[in-house]
């Protein structure tokens, strides 16, 4: 499994919210720097959404698709 970015977010609950939205459709989702925020480091490192490289193309349908 390689994992590949799909997006990157400065608030750590939004992203909590889009990859339990990818893995309601079935894509692995995981949160890399999710808590960078309470080290003083949220400006700097935003919470990114990490997928296999082979979901990211549907994952970022799904992601095109959210209001």
């Amino acid at each position: 499994m390689a994992l590949v970015e799909l997006e990157s977010y400065a608030n750590p609950a939004i992203a909590e919210i889009v990859c339990g939205r990818l893995r309601a459709e079935g894509i692995e989702a995981v949160l890399f720097d999710r808590c960078m925020g309470g080290m003083g480091l949220g400006g700097l490192l935003a919470a990114r959404v990490m997928v296999d490289e082979t979901d990211k193309a549907r994952a970022r349908r799904l992601l095109d698709e959210l209001p």
